[in-house]
């Protein structure tokens, strides 16, 4: 899948959240309910990633927690 692994570069190459934010095709949200303290970006229109933001040595990085088919 192409566009999984252009948004896992996109991923790895951001320094922080803010940076990702930025990147408006992501579509970067906060979930909520039973999936609180995650966030999602989008693959495709079917497919989100799933990710918790932790801190670590290099600053704030982003986990990934499964790839969720939306539909």
């Amino acid at each position: 899948m192409r566009a999984y692994r252009r948004k896992i570069q996109i991923l790895a190459a951001a320094r922080d959240e803010q940076d990702l934010r930025r990147v408006k095709s992501l579509h970067l949200e906060r979930l909520q309910g039973n999936r609180s303290g995650t966030s999602s970006i989008r693959i495709t229109k079917q497919f989100r990633l799933v990710i918790r933001f932790e801190t670590g040595e290099d600053g704030r990085i982003a986990v990934v927690i499964e790839l969720v088919d939306y539909h």
